[in-house]
């Protein structure tokens, strides 16, 4: 079979072993070079864009901007080239895909949808080769073999497969919606918990025989040192919005700043430059990046003892809080606690509370006041937190006895938000399973029936390879120029 492209020693035996599985009658085997052949995008800077275009802009991760010319014809195929390689994407309309893309209008052999179709289930990004940046190969995606089904067929496969996907489309929103519920409970619990809220019957049958500020006293005198201990002066009339939004604590309850009960400090990146500062290094270092889970175990990288003795590095031990004051995305303002002594970037602050149940307290309220402090930050382009900032932090406390009540109820509480959540997960992870046994089901013929009366692919291709008929000129005819 003429292919129209020369194949690789190694692609040469993936399509023979294609060929030789059997396909349902009126199908064949060729090539993605032969029936899809892709073109590469254009580089158009974002300062040149014109953003109140209709014309989208994709890039190899999807859609980037938008702009007012296109360079791709509508129904067209949108590859990942560098990045995000082998990622698909398709276009209804014009558009402009960049040069970390290719893009595809198809031939007359195949449906473009059916082709997206057969490239979701193919994952080109197991084609990348590269050391650094993920590409992708336009050599290498040529040759890739791609079952043909007859022209009706292909009609009648992409139907189905949208019929069948819109109906886990609607099952994958109800999933998204009870995640989005969950998150919802979860913001409304830690409300409830400082505030006052959750325990409200606990207080109304409990008389707790210590009130917070006693609490608080005794905490001082410990980390004072002193059998007397510091003088500690009420702060029941500190701004409630420096704290949070009530108007007023319940009986029993104090306010506290944070620098009152917590060691904070920061931590530093020793100079990129001095190799002698990480290559070897044994001691735990953390950004704020580790401060999107609860715990931080797995260090994001590693420092020398060097490191530590000349630069703005230091040691924080197991169950240190790290806040996060700065970072991409959600990530000022997040919380984690180290499991491992270790290190952190300027990023964090650092949390240093001796008290286990005012420590989970601390980093209970941190969960509740989140959107809150992330208000709080200060600067331009990214505004950051800062150790001012986090000091001057002021937060309920109520009773001991109350606080291991709440500590209590909330983590039942998450424990059976997070079994619902791992269903979710599961149910997530059939949904996508599904999907892939529908596409395999597809491209095997066993989605759709087959019909004789269909016009083979071999027909398709024979067609496609056929040599274009010359346009016959009569005698003296003249072309005009235009």
């Amino acid at each position: 079979m003429a292919l129209g492209l020369a194949l690789t020693e190694e692609s040469q035996q993936s399509f023979d072993t294609k060929q030789s599985q059997g396909l349902p009658h009126g199908w064949t085997w060729t090539t993605l070079g032969t029936v899809l052949p892709i073109q590469y995008g254009k580089a158009l800077p974002e300062r040149i864009r014109n953003q109140q275009g209709k014309v989208p802009v994709f890039g190899s991760s999807g859609r980037v901007g938008l702009h007012d010319e296109a360079i791709a014809p509508g129904n067209s195929l949108i590859v990942g080239r560098k990045g995000s390689a082998g990622s698909v994407h398709f276009s209804e309309v014009p558009c402009w895909p960049i040069d970390t893309a290719y893009f595809s209008e198809g031939t007359s052999a195949i449906d473009i949808r059916y082709a997206y179709w057969y490239l979701q289930l193919h994952q080109l990004g197991r084609l990348d080769q590269s050391t650094a940046i993920p590409s992708l190969s336009r050599d290498r995606y040529n040759v890739q073999p791609i079952p043909l089904a007859p022209r009706a067929e292909q009609r009648r496969i992409v139907a189905r497969i949208d019929a069948l996907f819109a109906e886990i489309a609607e099952g994958e929103a109800a999933l998204a919606a009870a995640r989005n519920g969950l998150e919802t409970f979860r913001r409304a619990l830690l409300k409830a918990a400082v505030t006052g809220e959750l325990t409200a019957d606990w207080r109304a049958a409990c008389a707790a025989s210590e009130t917070g500020h006693d609490f608080l006293v005794q905490l001082l005198k410990e980390r004072a040192g002193a059998t007397t201990g510091r003088r500690f002066r009420r702060t029941s009339n500190a701004t409630t919005a420096e704290a949070i939004a009530v108007e007023k604590l319940p009986d029993g309850w104090t306010w506290a700043k944070l620098c009152d009960l917590a060691d904070i400090g920061t931590g530093g990146t020793p100079l990129r430059s001095e190799r002698r500062f990480w290559e070897g290094g044994n001691v735990a270092w953390f950004t704020s990046a580790a401060t999107g889970l609860p715990f931080a175990s797995v260090p994001n990288e590693f420092i020398t003892e060097q490191a530590l003795e000349e630069s703005n590095c230091r040691i924080y031990p197991a169950g240190t809080l790290l806040v996060a004051m700065y970072g991409e995305g959600k990530t000022r303002g997040q919380i984690t606690e180290l499991t491992v002594s270790a290190a952190c970037n300027q990023a964090c602050a650092a949390l240093q509370i001796p008290e286990p149940t005012m420590k989970t307290w601390v980093k209970l309220w941190f969960g509740s006041f989140y959107l809150q402090l992330r208000k709080q930050a200060a600067g331009g382009v990214q505004p950051n937190l800062n150790l001012e900032i986090i000091k001057s932090l002021t937060l309920p406390i109520p009773p001991l006895a109350e606080i291991v009540e709440i500590l209590s109820r909330v983590a039942e509480a998450i424990a059976a938000s997070t079994d619902t959540l791992g269903t979710l997960d599961a149910e997530a992870a059939d949904a996508a399973r599904l999907k892939q046994s529908i596409l395999k089901a597809a491209f095997e013929g066993r989605l759709v029936p087959q019909d004789p009366a269909d016009e083979p692919a071999s027909a398709l291709l024979a067609r496609l390879s056929a040599p274009a008929p010359e346009a016959r000129r009569g005698r003296g005819a003249r072309t005009r120029a235009k």
